[in-house]
């Protein structure tokens, strides 16, 4: 399996990441001692049909939503919505190996969550700015 995953991420190469909407909300300010609390609570969606080809571009779009609580309660919540495009270099690959459940599967959970994560992670440290919060970054993932 680890082969042919190997084979289908040779076979295309990225060619866009995009935020294509946004919507954050503000709930209330913590204090300062509750922000040493905060719970984050991630939601990631996206379509069944993800990834979808359409000349020589896979093309994906994810939904990302953020939770921030401080004792059970959510203060501040943000959903976005990122377009990512790759370029087929080779169709026939592509086309083949995204037949395989497990290897479309690892592409979609594994692969565009860490191509994007680093991006949502400026988008939401720029949110929390942007409505006067003291930013709590995103974790790694692991």
């Amino acid at each position: 399996m680890n082969n042919e995953y190997t084979e289908f991420v040779k076979a295309i190469e990225l060619s866009a990441v995009n935020l294509v909407e946004s919507h954050e909300k503000v709930f209330f300010t913590p204090s300062d001692a509750q922000l040493d609390k905060v719970k984050i609570d991630t939601e990631h969606a996206y379509n069944k049909d993800d990834p979808i080809n359409q000349d020589s571009t896979l093309l994906n779009n994810h939904k990302y939503k953020f939770t921030f609580s401080v004792d059970d309660k959510p203060y501040f919540v943000a959903e976005y919505i990122v377009f990512i495009a790759f370029t087929i270099k080779d169709k026939e690959t592509v086309e083949r190996l995204l037949k395989i459940e497990e290897i479309k599967q690892m592409f979609i959970n594994k692969q565009i969550d860490r191509l994007v994560w680093s991006y949502l992670r400026g988008i939401v440290m720029d949110a929390f700015n942007k409505h006067s919060l003291r930013p709590i970054p995103l974790p790694l993932l692991c």
